[in-house]
């Protein structure tokens, strides 16, 4: 992403910088510590409001420190929150951790997640939380994505593609989810090897339980089971881990189909169905 433009706002303001230019919103970061987004369109104002109701909601329940997200109204509104410390975890870092680290991380993950499924699925309705947009049909998904797929691989797709249709509705229900715990929405300290926080809570929604676990794969599969482990001490719940595997596998198969309906680039999604295929579940 770009960095923006600083806007009418917050000129004046001592040390700011832009941070990042998304589709929804501008960031800034001022005095290296305080982060602002001012939402680029009324549907992006609509999802920043969300956002911040949703915080006010999930901040209390939860053992991971989320944005304290402040809303200035007046004008162009904008946000602000002070920024979590640490960065992103990706796939390259956490291959890296020890495996004190790795427990950790799947520690603080999956107690993170067993209290967010803990918020009644109305509450967060009343804050404004809404299901999840679906992904494409799964033929349509297929169709797509296999028209790029090299051969071995597309026989796996099909059987992928088979054995998700035929899964029955989530046995443990619907819950409000962050859905979006991929290691770039993360506040990861690598010195002192914590996670500091989690950001991102504008696609939190109400969704089937085990997909809020598939989004930690896009870290690695080995956190995956961490999270899932922790989870089931914490919640009580015994979880389906050949579901979670159906669901990471099929998230990755759709999120080709998008690149190839786009004509975006497609050789990052088809290594990550690539390395879907080498796990075990």
């Amino acid at each position: 992403m770009t960095s923006p433009t600083l806007p009418a706002v917050l000129h004046g303001l001592p040390g700011v910088a832009g941070l990042a230019s998304g589709g929804d919103s501008d960031a800034y970061l001022v005095r290296g510590r305080i982060v602002v987004k001012v939402p680029k369109t009324p549907a992006a104002q609509v999802r920043l409001r969300r956002e911040a109701a949703l915080l006010a909601v999930v901040r209390p329940r939860v053992c991971l420190p989320v944005p304290d997200l402040r809303l200035v109204e007046g004008g162009a509104l904008f946000s602000w929150h002070v920024m979590l410390p640490g960065g992103p975890v990706g796939p390259e870092k956490y291959a890296l951790l020890p495996q004190g680290a790795r427990a950790r991380l799947g520690r603080d993950l999956g107690r993170f997640l067993a209290q967010m499924h803990q918020i009644a699925v109305p509450q967060a309705i009343a804050a404004g939380a809404m299901p999840l947009p679906p992904w494409r049909a799964a033929a349509e998904v297929l169709a797509l994505a296999g028209s790029v797929l090299p051969d071995a691989m597309r026989g796996r797709a099909v059987r992928l593609v088979h054995d998700y249709t035929a899964l029955p509705p989530d046995p443990l229900g619907l819950v409000y989810g962050h859905f979006d715990g991929h290691g770039w929405n993360m506040a990861f300290d690598p010195v002192a090897q914590v996670l500091n926080g989690i950001y991102d809570f504008a696609d939190s929604g109400i969704g089937p339980l085990h997909q809020d676990f598939i989004y930690a794969g896009l870290i690695s599969f080995d956190l995956i089971r961490r999270v899932a482990r922790e989870y089931q001490v914490v919640s009580g719940q015994r979880l389906d881990h050949r579901r979670i595997a159906l669901l990471a596998g099929m998230h990755r198969l759709w999120e080709l189909a998008e690149q190839v309906a786009s004509g975006a680039g497609r050789a990052e999604h088809i290594t990550r169905f690539a390395d879907w295929c080498q796990w075990d579940g």
